[in-house]
């Protein structure tokens, strides 16, 4: 199950995506990471600031093409 948003800014040449998903997971005890397969569908993204939160930890990292996977341990 989720949930998600999508917000775009373009100005001149150069565009931003601000996009927030939210998932339910019914064994987040199980989850070691969450990839972002966006790299490959939108050649144009070069990094992505990406945030996870849990109900007992958060953490957060710069994606990039080379490097697509946020560790949530």
């Amino acid at each position: 199950e989720g949930n998600r948003r999508i917000q775009t800014r373009t100005v001149g040449d150069h565009s931003d995506v601000t996009l927030t998903i939210e998932f339910s997971c019914s064994n987040l005890d199980k989850l070691d990471g969450v990839r972002l397969n966006a790299f490959s569908e939108f050649p144009g993204f070069e990094t992505v600031d990406a945030v996870f939160v849990g109900p007992e930890s958060q953490t957060a990292s710069v994606l990039t093409p080379g490097n697509p996977e946020l560790a949530t341990r």
